[in-house]
């Protein structure tokens, strides 16, 4: 899973070295809702961001109740969907991804090539899809 985090990380870190008055000016809030694996996510999350070097735009907010991640989901500007790179889950639908739809945000979708989840978000048009591949065309959305 973490060349799934440093994949999406160092591409967000690309867009993100613009100046503050330009649209790609953000920071990155990320929370889990889960609490059987904290200590895990937390730690690779902590390193691919370090490795990524946009630390200073990442709030690392930790556990959050399932109702303040569905608040912090309908305000932001845009929500990022990441499914490991592997055959077997192309054909994995997460309920993240209606919770999301839901939220009526734009969806940035990363996910293998093939992925269910690319072809519900270009069907219902609640954002993009990427596979592992398309780092410049991410690059360029």
């Amino acid at each position: 899973m973490d060349n799934e985090f440093i994949f999406a990380f160092f591409n967000i870190s690309r867009l993100s070295r613009c100046n503050k008055n330009s649209l790609c000016y953000f920071d990155v809030r990320l929370f889990y809702t889960e609490q059987h694996s904290i200590c895990i996510l937390q730690a690779k999350f902590i390193l691919s961001i370090k490795k990524s070097g946009i630390e200073d735009k990442c709030k690392l907010m930790g556990y959050l109740s399932h109702q303040e991640a569905i608040q912090l989901q309908h305000s932001a500007q845009v929500l990022l969907l990441i499914e490991m790179n592997h055959l077997e889950t192309s054909m994995i639908i997460p309920g993240k991804l209606f919770e999301y739809m839901s939220s009526e945000r734009p969806i940035i979708a990363i996910g293998p090539d093939g992925s269910d989840i690319e072809t519900i978000v270009k069907e219902t048009q609640t954002g993009h899809f990427f596979n592992y591949s398309e780092k410049e065309k991410l690059k360029e959305q």
